[in-house]
């Protein structure tokens, strides 16, 4: 044991021994040359020559550093507390602490841009630009790296600093942007104890020499002159293109009468904002994805003199002449950078200051704009204004058109104010407005009321609602000779319907200015009695006798009457239009029917042989006979349109183009000619076997007269259509949702085709070019019927425009003629590669990239670039269509391409994934049926792709999935047809029948659409508003009479 002791206690000796040969630092770490003092680092901004730091904030939104000099100033400081120290004083500074430092050798601040002007760039060098667009401004810069040499003066009581003085800051926002470089030198310190038992010190610098960081880059923002900036600039407008900008001239006009009165895109908007309340040229700005182009206009007070000119720089860039415009105290001009902000600096060049004077005023002004996105369901510009005459609606010449300028304003409420002009001819009568938004151009979620706000002759304002006319709401727009105003409220809605009225979205005020205001139509008839009646004629009130005191005068607002003419000694009566007739010259016709339920009408002899004279003109009095079997007359107003042409000596003729109607129509039963008690019964089985509509899709009709379009009245149509086409889809609309049948027939074939009124239905042609169809519309009294027949030809030039195929000298890939764009993967020493397109129709026209396609393959370099995009335009041979394909060309390796558009596979080890070439999801496991995405169900085709924008059927039910591809639900409008469908929202199926929502009721027919009008079920006759809601309990006046329901909506 005692052996152990001892050999311990030598051990420990020589282990002391051993330690005392090492230096003294010997554990002492070497400082990192970024273990840099905080106080090493730390900016100040203050205005030159004082100690005290600016006020300073930070924005809650931007996160932005904001220093504040309330008062004009010259110059400012931005510095750091100089700590640098020389090689030598670190190393005395290490013996003396015995130990191992890092210190600062050099300290400097570096401005790398002032107002988005850049003066540094990122690789270190001068920007000489951006230097050159300082020095306009005004602008100088000191450097110091010691007290003194120009650069922060140090003060009384201060210690000393270093940075840089910055000298003629713009009066308003300015950005700094600049950065902290500290250089940092490490001593490393050691002792050795002599043998002697002295202690030699060491200091030497580290091997490794200085180490320079950039220990932070910021920007802050300092606001020069917040007080004097106020009312600097008396007004800052924005104006808002949505649509063609460059349609508007200096003056916001549209020169160009198609494009003035279009009634939609392009528009402009004004709006005059207030500055930032914490910051007086700063102002903030909505931009919605609408927008196209933004301007400003700044209105500079009246102690700033633009006289001589101004320089103006934009984001650092000094803006060209021509590129902005000054007018006496506004300056305008574009904006482009509408992501972020702009910065705009304005430069004043006769400004002075003058010695004796105590007001100091700016040379130069910086003014930020800052852009906030503007949610797009928030937007609330036109898209169009969905205008509709009453009279006219069909004759370009008696216009209605929204201006295209709007000043916008903020009420008081929160929404937007929209103050513009409407021009409407006087003949139109009155207008329906259903606009359509921004907002509500992808969605129908908006509904509106429609007043006039006009003044009475007492000069006070007052309210007039809109009308319901055919299916419509009208408003009367000149109430007023002396100021009318049209107002649209927009409110949340959906298919026209109003769902919160507590709460506006958008509101315009349109005055209204009166194009032709002595030119306008208005309606007026007298009747009198012939050679053979004693009995003067006499109109009541329906159901009203003379005999009962029911006489009544004609007036245009109300649409039916009692007619008493001396039946059955009297044969005939004299109808006369005796209201004021516009510049189309109005005329009336007379018809009649045998029973006063009867939409059949025939018109009256001597109304056919109202023939148009030399001028064109009619006679506006008939005199008609009477048939003592005729129950009902109807007067209906219309006008010739004519046209000046050139006939064969090249003279200049009238010719009639078209005849339609004007106005309301107005019935007059004949009580005199009843051989019992009759009273009008929509119940009756009606004998109308008219069409309203009939339609090829894509094409347009011309009747027999030469006029384009459908007219009930005319019965031969002809068309041409497509060279290429083998069928053609029509769509028959009767007059009478209860017609009994609608039977086409083609030409040389047997076969039939039942047609369901409102439907597309798809007809076969005639291999031979020529095809007849022949349309039998027989009414709902089985015994009366029509018949219309179209003629129907193709084109000799044919209009196909699409490619068969597309081979290439070279590539991986798949061509599918539906879709647009192709992928091609080539290897990536590949430079050029060989197109050959072929086309469906040989006669059909190719280019690619712009050269013209004959039979030898074009050759498109592929150098320079990864991607190469290659279009292949079609032309068909009548010239009429034009389809681009494109090739999109990838030059890598096949180990990296994965190209799942061509070839359904997938480098993922999911069955689900994204699809953002074709943006949808796939599902691998899913075969034409249901799925799920994000937990809402989804529907897959057979391609396993999610279906968007599209009924599917499945287990005999029908469901549509909206634009995101999920289930839709509620409310449904096709965009094609314009019918109306409803999806139940627990599972998305498509309603039928009767159905209840919200206390109202609907009828969704068989097909699902939403009924309107008139509907005859069970022996019952129910009435639906345009809106589709049942009309019960109360009389409403429809076409041409008053009809009461009841509780169920059956009428009685």
């Amino acid at each position: 044991m005692s052996k152990i002791k001892k050999r311990f206690i030598a051990l420990i000796v020589v282990f002391t021994s051993i330690i005392s040969l090492i230096p003294l630092g010997f554990n002492s770490e070497v400082a990192k040359a970024d273990d840099i003092p905080a106080e090493a680092t730390a900016s100040r901004v203050n205005l030159d020559g004082t100690m005290t730091p600016l006020p300073s904030r930070i924005d809650s939104t931007t996160q932005e550093e904001i220093h504040t000099a309330n008062s004009l100033e010259d110059n400012f400081d931005i510095s750091l507390k100089n700590i640098q120290k020389t090689q030598a004083e670190l190393i005395q500074q290490a013996k003396d602490s015995k130990s191992s430092i890092t210190g600062v050798t050099k300290q400097e601040i570096v401005v790398k841009a002032i107002n988005e002007a850049i003066l540094i760039n990122d690789d270190g060098t001068a920007n000489t630009d951006g230097q050159n667009a300082v020095a306009g401004m005004g602008i100088t810069l000191s450097y110091s790296n010691s007290t003194g040499n120009g650069g922060p003066t140090p003060v009384e009581n201060d210690s000393e600093r270093i940075g840089v003085k910055i000298t003629g800051l713009p009066a308003g926002v300015n950005k700094i942007k600049y950065s902290v470089k500290i250089t940092t030198l490490s001593i490393i310190y050691k002792e050795t104890k002599n043998s002697d038992g002295t202690v030699t010190q060491d200091a030497t610098p580290d091997p490794a020499g200085e180490k320079t960081v950039t220990k932070y880059e910021k920007t802050i923002t300092i606001e020069n002159g917040k007080d004097y900036a106020t009312n600097q600039i008396s007004e800052m407008t924005f104006k808002a293109y949505v649509g063609d900008a460059d349609a508007f001239n200096d003056k916001d006009e549209i020169l160009d009468a198609t494009k003035n009165e279009n009634n939609t895109v392009p528009f402009l908007y004004s709006t005059t904002v207030t500055p930032d309340p914490n910051m007086k040229l700063r102002y903030n700005f909505d931009v919605p994805d609408s927008l196209s182009a933004l301007k400003y206009i700044m209105t500079f007070g009246d102690m700033i003199n633009l006289d001589k000119g101004v320089e103006l720089y934009k984001n650092g860039i000094r803006a060209v002449d021509g590129s902005f415009s000054l007018n006496g105290q506004k300056l305008s001009g574009d904006l482009s950078n509408r992501s972020k902000s702009d910065l705009i600096v304005i430069k004043v060049n006769s400004v002075t200051n003058d010695s004796s004077s105590t007001v100091k005023i700016a040379k130069a002004y910086a003014v930020e704009i800052r852009y906030n996105k503007l949610d797009a369901e928030k937007d609330y510009s036109l898209k169009n204004a969905g205008i509709t005459k009453l009279d006219f609606n069909d004759d370009d010449d008696v216009k209605a058109y929204i201006g295209k300028a709007f000043t916008v304003t903020k009420t008081t409420s929160g929404f937007s104010e929209y103050k513009g002009k409407i021009y409407v001819d006087s003949r139109a009568g009155m207008i329906s407005i259903n606009p359509t938004l921004i907002r509500s151009q992808s969605s129908n979620n908006v509904a509106y009321t429609v007043t006039n706000n006009y003044k009475d002759s007492s000069g006070k304002t007052k309210t007039e609602q809109s009308q319901l006319k055919n299916g419509k709401q009208y408003v009367n727009f000149d109430t007023s000779s002396d100021y009318n105003q049209i107002q649209i409220d927009a409110y949340e809605g959906k298919d026209g319907n109003i769902t919160n009225s507590s709460q506006i979205l958008a509101r315009y005020l349109l005055d209204v200015v009166v194009i032709n205001n002595d030119n306008n139509f208005t309606m007026n008839l007298e009747f009198s009695k012939t050679t053979d009646s004693n009995s003067d004629v006499v109109l009541t009130q329906p159901g009203v006798t003379k005999a009962n005191n029911g006489e009544v005068s004609f007036t245009s607002s109300r649409r039916s009457y009692d007619l008493y003419y001396g039946s059955p000694n009297a044969n005939s009566v004299i109808v006369s239009f005796t209201g004021h007739q516009s510049d189309k010259h109005e005329y009336i016709k007379v018809f009649f029917a045998d029973d006063v339920n009867s939409t059949n009408l025939e018109e009256a002899t001597e109304s056919v042989n109202n023939l148009p004279d030399k001028d064109l003109l009619r006679s506006t009095s008939l005199n008609v006979n009477i048939a003592h079997s005729r129950k009902k007359m109807v007067v209906q107003a219309y006008y010739d349109k004519v046209e000046i042409k050139k006939d064969e000596n090249g003279q200049d003729v009238k010719v009639k183009t078209g005849t339609y109607t004007v106005g309301d129509s107005y019935v007059f039963y004949l009580p005199e000619n009843f051989t019992g008690e009759v009273t009008p019964d929509p119940g009756a089985s009606s004998s109308n076997a008219s069409l309203n509509s009939l339609k090829i899709s894509g094409y347009t009709l011309t009747d027999s007269d030469g006029n384009s379009g459908f007219s009930s009245d005319k019965l031969d149509y002809t068309t041409t259509v497509a060279k290429e086409d083998t069928t053609e889809k029509i769509t028959a609309i009767a007059q009478d949702d209860n017609v009994k049948s609608i039977i086409a027939s083609i030409n040389g074939s047997d076969a039939t085709y039942d047609l369901t009124s409102g439907e597309s239905n798809e007809i076969p042609l005639n291999t031979n070019g020529n095809t007849t169809i022949t349309i039998v519309v027989t009414a709902q009294d089985g015994k009366t019927s029509k018949t219309y027949s179209i003629v129907i030809k193709n084109n000799s030039k044919g209009s196909n425009a699409n490619l068969k195929n597309v081979i290439l000298s070279q590539g991986d890939y798949t061509f599918d003629p539906k879709e647009d764009i192709t992928k091609v993967r080539v290897d990536q020493n590949v430079s050029k590669i060989n197109v050959t397109p072929i086309a469906e129709d040989s006669k059909s026209t190719i280019s690619v990239n712009g050269e013209e396609y004959s039979d030898s393959a074009i050759s498109v370099s592929l150098k320079g670039a990864q991607k190469t995009e290659i279009d292949i335009e079609v032309i068909s041979e009548d010239g009429k269509e034009t389809k681009t394909y494109t090739l999109e060309v990838y030059r890598v390796d096949s180990s990296d391409w994965n190209n799942d558009d061509n070839n359904n596979d997938s480098s993922s080890d999911d069955d689900q994934f994204y699809d953002d070439y074709n943006d949808c999801w796939v599902d691998l496991t899913k075969y034409d049926e249901w799925g799920t995405v994000n937990g809402k169900p989804v529907y897959f085709d057979k391609k396993s792709r999610q279906v968007k924008n599209a009924w599917v059927s499945t287990g005999g039910k029908y469901y549509y999935l909206n634009n995101l591809g999920y289930r839709a639900s509620g409310w449904k409008v096709d965009d094609k047809t314009g019918q109306t469908y409803y999806l139940d929202p627990t599972n998305g199926e498509m309603r039928k029948g009767w159905m209840n929502l919200n206390n109202s009721w609907y009828y969704l027919g068989l097909n699902g659409v939403m009924k309107k009008g008139w509907l005859n079920l069970n022996g019952k006759w129910y009435y639906f508003t345009p809106n589709g809601q049942m009309v019960v309990n109360q009389s409403m006046y429809i076409d041409d009479g008053v009809y009461k329901f009841g509780q169920d909506g059956a009428m009685y």
